[in-house]
C-alpha cells in the first residue's frame, strides 16, 4: 500500500488535470479563468502546478468559473496506479 504522502501527491495531480480538462473543453486560457473568477493570473497559475492546499470550496469556484460542477467517487487504495502514473506524465510534459 502507497504512503498517505503519496496518496495526497496523488490527489493533487487529479484536481490539477480536472481543472485543465475542463478548461480545454470551454477553451478557456489561465487569463481568461482568472478574469472570470476575479483573481489574478498568479492565483491560477498556482492552482495548476498542483497545490496540495487547494480545498473543496476553491476547486468549487474554479468549476462554477469554468461552468462545471464536481463529481467525486473512490476506489480501494490498491486500484488507480496505473491512471496516477499516466496523470503525472501528462504533467510532467506539460511544464
Amino acid at each position: 500500500m502507497k504512503t498517505v504522502a503519496y496518496q495526497k501527491e496523488r490527489a493533487s495531480l487529479m484536481i490539477t488535470e480536472l481543472i485543465a480538462d475542463a478548461m480545454a473543453r470551454h477553451k478557456v486560457n489561465r487569463n481568461d479563468l482568472a478574469k472570470r473568477m476575479g483573481k489574478t493570473k498568479k492565483y491560477v497559475a498556482r492552482l495548476l502546478k498542483g497545490s496540495p492546499n487547494i480545498t473543496v470550496g476553491m476547486l468549487t469556484e474554479v468549476l462554477y468559473a469554468l461552468n462545471e460542477s464536481l463529481l467525486m467517487t473512490t476506489c480501494p487504495l490498491t486500484e488507480g496506479f496505473e491512471e496516477f502514473s499516466r496523470l503525472q506524465n501528462k504533467l510532467t510534459q506539460k511544464r
